[in-house]
C-alpha cells in the first residue's frame, strides 16, 4: 500500500498575499512522520527548475503571487494553487496517492497521473520537462542511485544503493565520463533517450565494478 504524504508548508505572507522574496519551508513526510526524501521531486510554476525534497532539511521555495506548488510522487503529479486569498500561516497537505486534499478544511487539489515512466524511452515522457538536468532527473526517477560527493575535489559520483561505496561508471553514447559531474555539465538532459543501469558487467572490466550506467542521447545530440 502507497503510504501518504504529508506535507507542511510554513509561509511567510504579506498584507494577505506573497512576493517574490518572501519564502515557504516544504517538509513532506509519510504518515508515520519519516520524511520521503527524494522520493517526492517539488517545482513551482513560476520556478520549473525543480529539486528533490532532503531527508535532513526543510524544502525552501520562493513562491510568487498567484503561483502553483507542483508534487511529483511515483507517477502521481498534485498542483497546489496560491493566490490572494491565501491567509493563513501553515498549510497542512495529504497526498495519498491520487487524492491531494488540505488536512485542515478538507480542500481538494488537482491531481493527475502520468503515464509509466521509461527508462528506455526519456524522451518521450510527459514530465521530463520539470527536471532542470541529469542530477535531478537521477534523482527524481533512479530511487536505486544514490548522488555522492567526493569532498577532496567537491565531484559528483554515483553509487547503487545496494553498495553505496564503489563509484559506477557513466557511458554517454560508448564515450567514458570522468565524473557523473562531468557528465551532468556536458549533457542537456532533453536530449536523454534512454539510461540504463547496470551492476557490474564483465564487458568494462574493473572500471564497471561498482555498476555502469549507459547513457544514449537522442540522435544528434552531442556530448
Amino acid at each position: 500500500m502507497k503510504k501518504h504524504l504529508i506535507i507542511t508548508l510554513s509561509l511567510i505572507l504579506s498584507f494577505g498575499g506573497l512576493s517574490a522574496q518572501e519564502s515557504l519551508s516544504l517538509n513532506v513526510t509519510n504518515a508515520k512522520g519519516k520524511s520521503l526524501g527524494s522520493k517526492a521531486f517539488v517545482f513551482l510554476a513560476s520556478d520549473p527548475l525543480g529539486q528533490p525534497l532532503d531527508r535532513k532539511d526543510p524544502l525552501i521555495l520562493h513562491p510568487i503571487p498567484n503561483d502553483t506548488i507542483f508534487i511529483l510522487s511515483g507517477s502521481y503529479l498534485g498542483k497546489i494553487p496560491f493566490n490572494s486569498t491565501l491567509t493563513t500561516t501553515e498549510l497542512n497537505v495529504t497526498f495519498n496517492k491520487d487524492a491531494l486534499s488540505n488536512a485542515v478544511t478538507g480542500e481538494k487539489y488537482q491531481v493527475e497521473k502520468l503515464p509509466p515512466f521509461d527508462p528506455n524511452n526519456i524522451a518521450g515522457s510527459r514530465d521530463i520537462s520539470v527536471y532542470s538536468d541529469l542530477k535531478s532527473l537521477i534523482r527524481g526517477k533512479f530511487p536505486n542511485l544514490l548522488i555522492r560527493t567526493d569532498q577532496r575535489n567537491s565531484t559528483d559520483y554515483l553509487v547503487l544503493t545496494t553498495d553505496q561505496t564503489t563509484p559506477m561508471l557513466i557511458m554517454v553514447d560508448g564515450i567514458s565520463m570522468e565524473s557523473f559531474s562531468h557528465a551532468n555539465d556536458i549533457i542537456d538532459v532533453k536530449q536523454v533517450k534512454s539510461i540504463k543501469v547496470k551492476r557490474a558487467d564483465p564487458l568494462y572490466g574493473f572500471r564497471g565494478t561498482g555498476g555502469v550506467v549507459e547513457i544514449t542521447l537522442v540522435k544528434g545530440g552531442d556530448i
